[in-house]
């Protein structure tokens, strides 16, 4: 048992790193977009998410996007036992960041 506990993180981080392939975390985008010119964070670019309708309040983008290609959620159960829950992530595949990229910074 404690060798599943200490070997938990790494776990985790493994999954993610399997699911995420092809796509890359909102707060990645964000810094990806900024330059000289255009300055934009984590926070703010998912309030542009929601305020566009490609999020809901919850950060999940709706199913037509995902659809589409341009957004996947990872789904992952942390925890073992009765502590069990499940996260979700909101990651831009490569389609999305191009397509946002465009529309964000025109």
């Amino acid at each position: 048992n404690k060798t599943i506990e200490e070997n938990k993180p790494k776990v985790v981080f493994a999954d993610s790193v399997v699911g995420s392939s092809n796509s890359i975390l909102v707060r990645q985008f964000a810094k990806d977009l900024c330059d000289d010119n255009f300055k934009i964070g984590q926070n703010k670019l998912f309030e542009w998410f929601r305020n566009n309708g490609y999020l809901n309040r919850d950060n999940e983008p709706y199913q037509n996007y995902v659809s589409q290609g341009l957004f996947e959620v990872i789904t992952r159960s942390v925890g073992s036992g009765v502590d069990t829950f499940t996260t979700k992530t909101t990651k831009i595949t490569g389609k999305g960041s191009i397509y946002f990229a465009k529309k964000i910074k025109g």
